[in-house]
């Protein structure tokens, strides 16, 4: 989330933005937690992958979506549900640490992209 906030504010101004979504919990069909109780406890928590891909999808496809946003399930637990926008941890959206992120990727890769 870090890396998608400092991306899309160095992307200011250009046709295109940053967004990150996850999945929630998602199984394979037939995959199992290894446990027969906590796959009963935890099916109404998990979903499978088609929903999985659901927060992707919209990220991708919603028109208007600002930039930097966090996509992903919508249940209260944020793992299962219809995809709908998230509020991103205080922590991710402190511009100091996406820099420093950023700064870090380009020593540690030796690439440099996108000035700020």
């Amino acid at each position: 989330m870090i890396f998608t906030l400092e991306l899309d504010r160095r992307l200011a101004g250009a046709d295109v933005h940053s967004y990150a979504a996850h999945p929630g919990f998602a199984l394979e069909p037939g995959q199992s937690l290894g446990n027969p109780v906590v796959d009963v406890l935890a099916k109404p928590l998990v979903q499978d992958m088609a929903g999985g891909a659901m927060p992707t999808l919209y990220a991708a496809t919603v028109p208007n979506l600002p930039g930097g946003t966090l996509v992903g399930p919508g249940n209260l637990l944020r793992t299962k549900g219809a995809p709908r926008p998230e509020k991103p941890s205080s922590k991710a959206t402190d511009p100091r640490v996406g820099r420093r992120l950023w700064e870090l990727s380009e020593e540690l890769t030796d690439v440099r992209y996108l000035s700020s």
